[in-house]
């Protein structure tokens, strides 16, 4: 095959795996990846321990970053849960246009060179759960991308470099690339649990110093209803003082539609619908997650002749597991928090459109005059980070 742009990942001690783990048609083979020179061995296939055939597909180098793949049935993620797979189902998988800084920066809009020239200027990440970053990934990182090496300016609370997280990686990494010569901290806060993170005792510290970042980016969240109203109402208004210091806060929509997390193992908590906490928090914006996708146009959905159309134009759309991404972008409407009037104008207009196209749900699963979000979004999807010293793909 000779030279191969793939590269092997290690996803856990003495298991190795390559960019692309699908299942393929021989259709699929023969038209696409044969066309394009990409071997497709059978014999390297085999059977995971959770059950699940894994085969690599190797990319060569002049391929592009990008390739639609007809996937029978996506079968392995690097290492991700089979919680999140359709089993049985027919996917048509986005394998591909790996996201790295060069790649957002263009998406957005972002003029190469760009750096930070006001002093004034910082931002951080909030991390729970023990998720730590490693000074050393970040440098090789810097490296990787032909970014300038900068270091965290400051780490308040614990951090353990020797065990890096995918989370605060992802985080660090991404948040700095973007943003080159913006002073930046790495906030880290013990206790709770996947269940439920210490917002309250990372506010309390927030209130309690000085002179705190001005941005601070949060990718995590939890389930509106497991939280006592007046515990969730706290941390909201501790959110909101934090505002009028005029820090800005930024969290994630979630990974599971409008379901929740909870859906995962029990269809059941699909209806009604689960909205996120402290997402519904009318005081913080709310970012959902996006994807490189060819699903741009309803033609890309159809079929002729039982053969799913295919097209090559490659657009931005929300992340959906049905579209190749393995989280499906949170989003909803509060039971707690009222909707605030700046949010009336859009959330009427997403009312009126999706009722014309007989999109929206039954009133009965959301709270119509709740809090929405997501406020915005933005790529979500095969983030290609370095942790323990190696690339690793976050598919999310």
């Amino acid at each position: 095959m000779g030279q191969l742009s793939v590269i092997s990942y290690v996803s856990a001690p003495g298991e190795s795996l390559s960019v692309f783990i699908v299942s393929v048609t021989a259709l699929t083979y023969n038209t696409l990846l044969k066309a394009h020179s990409i071997d497709y061995d059978a014999s390297a296939c085999k059977l995971t321990p959770a059950g699940y055939v894994s085969c690599s597909i190797f990319v060569p180098v002049e391929v592009p970053n990008y390739i639609p793949l007809n996937v029978t049935e996506v079968l392995a993620i690097f290492g991700g849960s089979p919680d999140r797979i359709n089993q049985g189902a027919p996917v048509i998988g986005f394998a591909g246009k790996w996201v790295i800084p060069q790649v957002l920066a263009q998406a957005y809009n972002v003029p190469p060179g760009t750096v930070g020239s006001n002093s004034n200027s910082s931002q951080a990440v909030a991390e729970f759960l023990g998720e730590y970053y490693a000074s050393a990934d970040l440098a090789k990182f810097f490296q990787l991308m032909s970014l300038p090496n900068t270091t965290v300016a400051k780490v308040v609370g614990p951090n353990d470099e020797t065990h890096p997280g995918g989370e605060a990686t992802l985080d660090i990494e991404y948040l700095m690339a973007l943003s080159v010569n913006i002073s930046t901290e790495f906030w880290s806060t013990p206790g709770g649990s996947a269940e439920g993170e210490p917002y309250a005792d990372w506010l309390a510290q927030l209130a309690a110093t000085e002179h705190i970042p001005w941005v601070h980016s949060i990718s995590y969240g939890d389930i509106e209803a497991q939280w006592n109203e007046d515990d969730a109402k706290f941390v909201c208004n501790q959110l909101q003082y934090a505002g009028l210091r005029g820090v800005s806060m930024l969290f994630s929509s979630g990974d599971d539609g409008v379901a929740n997390f909870e859906a995962r193992q029990n269809t059941s908590f699909c209806k009604p619908f689960t909205p996120a906490f402290p997402a519904t928090c009318p005081y913080v914006t709310v970012v959902g997650g996006t994807q490189f996708s060819t699903f741009t146009s309803p033609i890309c959905e159809q079929s002729y002749n039982n053969m799913r159309l295919s097209c090559d134009a490659v657009g931005e759309v929300a992340a959906d597991s049905a579209t190749g991404a393995v989280i499906t972008t949170g989003g909803g409407f509060s039971n707690l928090f009222s909707r605030p009037d700046y949010q009336n104008r859009a959330v009427n207009s997403f009312m009126t459109l999706a009722q014309a196209s007989n999109k929206l749900p039954p009133p009965e699963y959301f709270n119509t005059n709740g809090r929405g979000y997501p406020d915005v979004s933005a790529m979500a999807h095969n983030f290609l980070i370095v942790m323990n010293g190696e690339i690793s793909p976050i598919r999310t």
